[in-house]
């Protein structure tokens, strides 16, 4: 009965809210009045009225707090009639026979969940117990062993077990102070660090107690803050001289280039290798603590399609952003990408990004607004992250006149961006064939480069003498995979027939001669050259394989006509019939929609 009760008290609130949604149509409602549009003379005295009442009862805020006063209401509290049909009952009743359900359910699911819980710390502790000395024998025999810091936090007791000499912690100036003595056993005789403290420091998940106790502060900074001894390696083998004079010597100054990262090949399609563009398209709220810019996401979208239209691969570029708010409209706008490799580049936040690098990083800073406020931009660590991640060609989306006007290292920025011409409104695209230069600012102008080159016809001689007649193209400049010749081959390979043309492209191989010879084949037809064996310009004899290809009609076994090559005329009795087969698939097609 009680079932019974519940499923009807549902129904009858299902179809209350069918009645609300007819009638409120054409009326908005707020929490505390009515604004009615138009066509609301046409509803009658009795339903506005009705209409009127219901917002009244059902205000959110008062509602909230209303429910929050009720006490529970058990169902054996109900009268015979209210037991019978929910909508006798007052309406406080009804919410509070409501709570009664939800609360009911709410408490079932958490004995459940607190179950499964145990289970699964007591299956947690077997399976540990019974794993652990084959772990710790198996590790006993290795001379190095691998594993983040969290995972050595968990298996401290192996470890103690293990009693390894020496501890490297990779990153350390992002690890946790708590993380890094885990790590380390009353066995450890040496322990050697290797990070970089002018990066970003470890993640705490409470801001508060972060600030409080200073849990930001990784053992690695804190040691070089005190002056303990450490050593520094001043040469850099990832960033090309134009990319690493935006943090040298700002940020280091001591920080050399190695020779291999000045023999890098310059970025394919575009005039420069580094560039800052600016604009002043504003920002925008992504939820409610982070930011967006949708002018920055269209274009760096465009602009990572057009590198790929010019021979990158997806994993060779990556999109990053101080934001998450920012990562996530890069991500939903990604999905309306027609290109297929768009789908494969990383997308991530600067955040998340420390420690890895790429080909080419396309950095959005999204901060613009009339404050002049640029939040996480301010921060040296995040900046030296975000201008160090790039290798060939780092390209920067934001607003200079605002990051200069908050921030003395953007001045500096600033400066070195200027001296070397790669800061402006337009940055300049370079077609590989022509050298053509075009200047883009906005994602329409990437609409004139369809192929990644520039906006005249490609015409470059290929090998075959004939000129590509396609628009200019980034990918496949060589014409060697993609772009190849489709004028008709001028070729007469047959030697047989000298003055026989070839009727292929000119890029595929020679077809065979279709030239007819002065012999009948046993169904009647001509024999064609190719059938034959060549005796240096002399036709030969006829080869073993050979079979007529002619097109004949044929009747089959049904007394339908079906074209077919000639030597299949003998199979044609096993051949399917199409147009018996269109009926039969029609005719189940209707049994299938006809209902009987």
């Amino acid at each position: 009965m009680k079932n019974k009760t519940i499923l009807l008290f549902m129904s009858t609130i299902r179809t209350l809210q069918r009645e609300i949604n007819d009638a409120i149509n054409d009326v908005e409602v707020n929490p505390t009045s009515i604004r009615t549009r138009t066509k609301l003379g046409e509803f009658s005295d009795e339903k506005l009225e009705k209409l009127k009442t219901f917002v009244d009862n059902i205000d959110t805020g008062k509602l909230k707090g209303y429910m929050s006063t009720l006490p529970p209401l058990h169902i054996n509290q109900l009268t015979a009639d209210e037991y019978e049909d929910p909508f006798k009952m007052p309406l406080p009743k009804r919410w509070q026979i409501y709570k009664t359900f939800l609360k009911g359910h709410v408490d079932k699911l958490h004995v459940k969940i607190d179950s499964a819980i145990a289970d699964y710390k007591k299956a947690y502790m077997r399976f540990d117990s019974v794993s652990s000395p084959d772990n710790i024998r198996l590790m006993k025999k290795m001379k190095v062993i691998g594993m983040t810091t969290t995972c050595a936090a968990r298996m401290r007791d192996s470890l103690e077990s293990v009693k390894f000499p020496i501890v490297v912690i990779e990153e350390a100036a992002e690890v946790l102070e708590s993380h890094v003595i885990s790590a380390v056993t009353k066995d450890c005789k040496h322990l050697i660090l290797i990070g970089d403290h002018k990066q970003l420091r470890p993640a705490v998940a409470d801001f508060e107690v972060e600030t409080k106790y200073r849990l930001g502060v990784s053992l690695f900074e804190r040691m070089v803050a005190n002056g303990v001894e450490c050593h520094t390696l001043d040469v850099q083998h990832r960033m090309r001289p134009e990319i690493s004079s935006l943090i040298v010597p700002y940020i280091y100054p001591t920080l050399k280039d190695h020779e291999s990262v000045k023999k890098y090949p310059d970025v394919r399609g575009v005039a420069g290798n580094m560039f800052f563009l600016h604009h002043e398209q504003p920002e925008s709220n992504s939820g409610e603590c982070s930011k967006e810019n949708k002018h920055e996401a269209d274009f760096l979208l465009k602009f990572a399609e057009y590198l790929l239209q010019n021979g990158y691969k997806p994993e060779e570029i990556t999109i990053l952003s101080a934001y998450l708010g920012q990562v996530t409209t890069l991500h939903r706008k990604r999905r309306s990408c027609s290109h297929p490799g768009m789908q494969q580049i990383p997308i991530k936040s600067v955040d998340d990004y420390q420690g890895e690098e790429n080909k080419i990083i396309l950095l959005s800073l999204v901060r613009n607004n009339e404050e002049s406020k640029i939040g996480f931009l301010s921060n040296e660590k995040r900046v030296c992250v975000a201008l160090s991640r790039a290798r060939e060609g780092l390209y920067i989306m934001g607003n200079i006149k605002h990051l200069t006007s908050r921030s003395r290292l953007w001045k500096d920025i600033e400066h070195t961006l200027i001296s070397q011409n790669d800061v402006g409104p337009k940055i300049s695209l370079k077609c590989q064939l022509h050298n053509r230069i075009t200047h883009v600012d906005s994602c329409k102008d990437f609409g004139h480069l369809e192929q990644g080159g520039c906006r005249r016809k490609c015409m470059k001689e290929l090998d075959c003498g004939h000129v590509c007649p396609q628009q200019c193209h980034g990918r496949d400049i060589g014409h060697i995979a993609e772009y190849f010749c489709r004028e008709k081959c001028e070729r007469y390979p047959c030697r047989a027939h000298p003055k026989v043309r070839c009727t292929s492209l000119c890029s595929m191989e020679c077809a065979r001669c279709e030239a007819s010879i002065d012999h009948k084949l046993t169904c009647g037809h001509l024999a064609k050259c190719y059938m034959f064996t060549l005796d240096e310009d002399r036709i030969g004899s006829l080869k073993d394989d050979s079979h007529c290809e002619e097109v004949v009609d044929m009747k089959l076994n049904c007394n339908h006509n079906t074209i077919l090559k000639c030597y299949l005329k003998f199979d044609s009795l096993e051949k399917k019939c199409h147009e018996c087969t269109n009926k039969t698939k029609k005719h189940v097609r209707f049994t299938k929609n006809t209902r009987l």
